[in-house]
This record gives C-alpha cells, sequence and structure tokens, in this order.
C-alpha cells in the first residue's frame, strides 16, 4: 500500500518533483501496464464486435469481467442482480 505522503503537493507546478520523488516506485509496479491494458483493450473491441456485428451475442453486458493476472488473464464473468427499484438497470 501507498503512502499518501507520495502524492503530488497542492502547490507543485509541475508533476516533475512527484516523478522525481517516485521513479523507484513507479518502474517497479508498472511494468504490467502495458500487457493489461493490450488486454482490455482488445476485450472491449471484441465486446464491440459482439455488438455491431451481431455474430455472437454480448458477454459483458450486464456482468463485470474480472482479469486475473495469476491465471493468465482468462476473464471471468460475474453476472450483476438487478435491484427493482433502481431506474436505471431495470427494466
Amino acid at each position: 500500500m501507498r503512502d499518501w505522503q507520495e502524492r503530488p503537493s497542492a502547490d507543485e507546478p509541475t508533476s516533475e518533483a512527484f516523478v522525481k520523488r517516485n521513479r523507484a516506485a513507479m518502474m517497479g509496479t508498472n511494468m504490467v501496464i502495458g500487457p493489461l491494458a493490450m488486454q482490455i483493450g482488445s476485450l472491449v473491441a471484441y465486446e464491440a464486435l459482439r455488438y455491431l456485428t451481431g455474430f455472437e451475442p454480448p458477454r459483458a453486458a450486464g456482468t463485470i469481467v474480472q482479469l486475473d493476472l495469476h491465471t493468465g488473464l482468462t476473464p471471468r464473468y460475474q453476472a450483476i442482480t438487478r435491484d427493482p427499484e433502481c431506474p436505471v438497470c431495470a427494466p
């Protein structure tokens, strides 16, 4: 867990001081951001193709999609329960 003191202060005019203070921590923790962004982008693009072409029914509609780095980024879909009183998610 990162400390709140590592956040940029309000009086810093640029983020340069923040980056200098946290360069080592940022280098170690951002190693998976590229592959993760690629996987998420692929899932979003594939879901858009499902909507636009109709070749498959959409899978992410009404679900939470979870990606686990330990299982090779295999998506897991968990259905969201609908609240009958909600004006947005209830039909």
